[in-house]
């Protein structure tokens, strides 16, 4: 008996230590994966890209790719393995989901990154004017931006086309660093990571104020988490008496770095409310949920940081909040905005957007399975579920342009991700004491798993680049673009087809920007729109009319957000140049400039 017993030891010694040998072949097949589906898509013109977004022109070796990376993830599961192979696996699942994002198109995609550019540089020379617009009101992440540029001598557009990798990365090791502090379970961390970085479609981690400040979110969460957290003691059994009875006792001992830690995250909400308008609202009743549920050392935090921010809008802010309400007023509106206002446009855009639709409420339908289970398993420590609804529970509240549905998601996809991961490790492989092949039941389940993982892959790059066809440029766009600024009139007002235009990365404040679809808003029909910029150009006469710069993107947004279709675009275009004094400035393949107004400049072709 002793001897069977010793050798049942060892066995599991010898299961609990890695095995060099099998982690190196896993970690090569994952690496190797991700380069593989990186390297595929550098090849894809934007050109090519349609109203289904970028996933129907990859590869087919991309999709491979995706199988044989979750497979190899899978193999990481239920063993101890080496320190590396995690990082290496993480890195081959953000090579393949967010460094695309660097590569497609010739030039930086998003819009919103060549807009913020601009802001940088124009603070960087001195300008600081409130009434410009929203970020000269929140102006903390642009000057850091504009010294990292200064400092490293980085081209801006580089920058620009990179962020969403570095962002995802640092949000890594702050989801990490939160799931820590819940569990030290390795696969209770990695896979909720795994599912994270496959959850987060929405795009919020390009070069802006929300990437930065969701970085800081979850560093402060951290910390609240792991050093500034409490626990309940003396409290009498029962749901009821948990908040009434017991005695809040802090979870680190060392109270000299509670202290500094807590110095630390008041540093660190003042950057964020500086930032970014929504962020600290969230991290605010998210901290404010971890002292309801008694698990905070510093229960007055939330009420300093929501101090902070209603400071920064009565003063730094208070420009911008004339005329712009923070609070919801019509729940109807809200509900249109968020959710049945998303759902239109080209049958291409319905695709994607039931896409996105389906993979948030499968990660939450996973989420909310995982939530019963460990509830019945006896884990009710409230944290990660009060981190996971708190952020819900503004979205009938705050006004956020439409996209508080996306933003809350966001927030607490960490928290969903954590839950959504338990169902899911119930289908990891169960590897055997002794080396040899995994028996067929195991097989089946990381099968199973790995199908799964690959499937959600999938919709995650689906959704993920399914505006490609309008936010993705080509050299010629962006020529345009530069010609735009040398042939535009002084204090012309300077009107884009649509908001996805590579534009405003230099002299920000310098020309009046409009988009054609602000403008015509109200009605799209081609004759109607047509007469709206006649009017604005009766109206911006003696300041030098309308310069209006149309492209292919132009197009594509229109025509996939339901807005004008290809035909009525071209219906469009023919009218303003039927136009009475106007004038074209500038063409080429897939953009036109147009001058509405007198002009004395010659026409351009290339």
């Amino acid at each position: 008996m002793t001897d069977v017993a010793a050798r049942r030891m060892t066995d599991v010694a010898l299961k609990a230590l890695p095995r060099p040998g099998v982690d190196f072949g896993i970690g090569a097949l994952g690496l190797l994966c991700g380069v593989v589906a990186f390297w595929s898509t550098t090849g894809v013109n934007p050109t090519e890209v349609g109203d289904g977004g970028l996933a129907p022109v990859l590869p087919p070796i991309f999709w491979v790719a995706v199988v044989g990376l979750n497979l190899a993830f899978v193999l990481s599961l239920g063993r101890r393995v080496s320190s590396w192979l995690s990082p290496t696996l993480v890195a081959g699942l953000v090579l393949l989901l967010y460094a695309p994002a660097g590569v497609v198109g010739e030039v930086p995609r998003n819009a919103v990154s060549w807009r913020h550019l601009g802001v940088a540089d124009a603070m960087a020379n001195g300008v600081f004017n409130p009434r410009i617009d929203v970020y000269f009101n929140w102006p903390g992440f642009f000057p850091g931006l504009a010294t990292f540029v200064h400092a490293t001598g980085l081209p801006p557009l580089q920058v620009a086309a990179w962020a969403p990798v570095v962002n995802i990365a640092l949000w890594s090791l702050g989801v990490v660093a939160v799931l820590r502090a819940l569990t030290r379970d390795k696969d209770a961390i990695l896979l909720p990571l795994w599912l994270f970085l496959i959850g987060n479609w929405i795009d919020q981690d390009y070069l802006s104020p929300q990437a930065l400040g969701f970085l800081l979110h979850l560093v402060i969460l951290a910390l609240a988490l792991c050093v500034l957290g409490a626990t309940v003691q003396g409290g009498a059994p029962g749901w009821r008496g948990f908040w009434r009875v017991g005695t809040r006792v802090p979870e680190h001992d060392d109270g000299r770095l509670r202290r500094l830690t807590l110095g630390v995250v008041l540093l660190l909400s003042v950057a964020l409310v500086s930032s970014h308008q929504l962020t600290p609202v969230v991290l605010a009743f998210s901290l404010l949920g971890l002292v309801v549920v008694r698990r905070s050392w510093a229960p007055l935090l939330p009420a300093i940081l929501g101090l902070l921010v209603v400071l920064w809008m009565l003063y730094p802010a208070s420009t911008y909040l004339i005329g712009h309400p923070v609070f919801a007023s019509d729940q109807a509106g809200v509900v249109q905005a968020n959710l049945t206002g998303r759902i239109v446009g080209s049958p291409g855009h319905l695709a994607i957007q039931e896409v996105r639709i389906a993979l948030t409420i499968g990660l939450w339908v996973l989420a909310a399975v995982g939530m019963a289970q460990s509830w019945r398993a006896g884990r009710r420590d409230l944290r990660p579920y009060v981190l996971a609804i708190v952020p819900f529970l503004m979205l009938p509240i705050l006004n956020y342009g439409g996209e508080m549905l996306l933003r809350v998601t966001l927030f607490s996809l960490p928290f969903v991700a954590f839950f959504a991961a338990r169902p899911l490790a119930s289908l990891r492989p169960r590897w055997p004491r002794r080396a040899g092949k995994l028996g067929l039941p195991s097989t089946a389940r990381a099968l199973v798993l790995t199908l799964l993982l690959s499937v959600l892959c999938a919709a995650s790059v689906t959704a993920r680049y399914g505006n490609a066809h309008f936010d993705t440029f080509t050299d010629k766009e962006v020529k345009a673009v530069g010609a735009l600024g040398r042939l535009a009139p002084v204090g012309s007002v300077i009107v884009s087809g649509a908001a996805s235009t590579p534009w405003a990365s230099q002299d920000y404040s310098g020309y009046t920007r409009r988009s054609v679809q602000s403008l015509c808003e109200v009605d799209f029909a081609p004759a109607a729109c047509v007469q709206t910029l006649r009017d604005l150009a009766d109206h911006e006469a003696s300041t030098g009319g309308i310069t209006l710069l149309l492209t292919r993107g132009n197009q594509a947004s229109l025509e996939m957000q339901g807005q004008m279709s290809d035909d009525e675009f071209v219906r469009f275009e023919a009218g303003i140049r039927d136009l009475a004094g106007t004038r074209l400035l500038f063409a080429n393949r897939d953009a036109r400039i147009y001058h509405l107004g007198p002009v004395s400049r010659t026409p351009t072709r290339e």
